[in-house]
């Protein structure tokens, strides 16, 4: 039995927030394992139309992949161009949360 869309997105949400928890649990000794697994959350939940629910995880990712590898290095640019998608797409729509206009602070 094959499975429905969205019960494959569910899937995929509990499988990356299960994955953040446990890294969370790890005492910080996989700072970039928990960026890595925020980022893929961020964008499920983006590709859902949820911009709201991506933005949390979009920052953390951000603020880890900042710390660990510096402003300029790829992987940060990666959630950069996530987080900027999900915000101008919220701009796009009836109901803009101010929260986006601070991204690039």
């Amino acid at each position: 039995m094959c499975s429905t869309g969205s019960e494959f997105t569910i899937g995929r949400n509990r499988y990356w927030s299960a994955s953040i928890t446990r890294k969370k649990q790890s005492n910080g000794s996989d700072r970039l394992g928990l960026a890595t697994s925020a980022f893929r959350l961020a964008t499920v939940y983006r590709m859902q139309g949820d911009f709201k629910g991506a933005e949390p995880y979009f920052r953390e990712s951000l603020a880890i992949r900042q710390q660990t590898l510096g402003p300029d290095a790829a992987p940060v640019l990666e959630v950069l161009d996530g987080l900027g998608s999900a915000c101008t797409t919220r701009a796009a729509m009836p109901k803009l949360s101010r929260s986006c206009d601070s991204a690039w602070e």
